[in-house]
């Protein structure tokens, strides 16, 4: 699968816990980030982070309309906003036409 999109007010974490097999097979992951709406349901931005990390995934946001910007674990989402995870970052831009800045 090329691309999954998550995007549950919140329960994110629980989403990706319960997916394994789909993340295996997953590409990339476009999901929602906010702190504000993990804490309401008792875990932070880095607890979202490592689990993607852990299966493989390297974290991004959009960094303008047409490149990204590598985050790290400890990145806190200040607002309400869309990351990327990707597994393989050459074949992810060269499918989407981004670059890294």
């Amino acid at each position: 699968m090329h691309l999954l999109k998550i995007d549950v007010e919140g329960f994110e974490k629980f989403v990706i816990e319960g997916a394994p097999r789909i993340l295996q097979r997953t590409r990339c992951i476009y999901f929602e980030s906010s702190t504000a709406l993990f804490v309401r349901y008792g875990y932070t931005c880095a607890d979202v982070f490592l689990l993607l990390i852990e299966e493989g995934f390297s974290l991004y946001r959009l960094d303008g309309q047409d490149s990204l910007r590598g985050i790290r674990d400890d990145y806190v989402s200040q607002e309400i906003e869309n990351l990327i995870a990707v597994k393989d970052l050459g074949e992810f831009l060269s499918l989407t036409g981004l670059r890294i800045t």
